[in-house]
């Protein structure tokens, strides 16, 4: 089966924003000390971020990543 991109990883200050298509329900991230994890191969945490006005931040766990087989693409 072909790979199909779903979204984009970029770097946000030591973490890793996760966009994902049609996501909406706050931002999704990768922590900063699990970044090393990633790229050893492990399986890490992806959690959501919502910032609502006027309200405490909510953090939750949404998921989880690992590299792919050939290591170019995080599934």
């Amino acid at each position: 089966m072909p790979f199909k991109p779903c979204g984009k990883i970029q770097k946000h200050h030591d973490a890793l924003q996760v966009r994902v298509d049609g996501w909406q329900l706050g931002e999704l991230v990768i922590a900063a000390a699990d970044v090393s994890e990633l790229l050893s191969g492990r399986v890490v945490d992806i959690s959501f971020v919502q910032e609502r006005p006027g309200r405490e931040v909510c953090i939750g766990h949404a998921g989880s990543a690992r590299l792919s087989r050939s290591g170019k693409a995080v599934t």
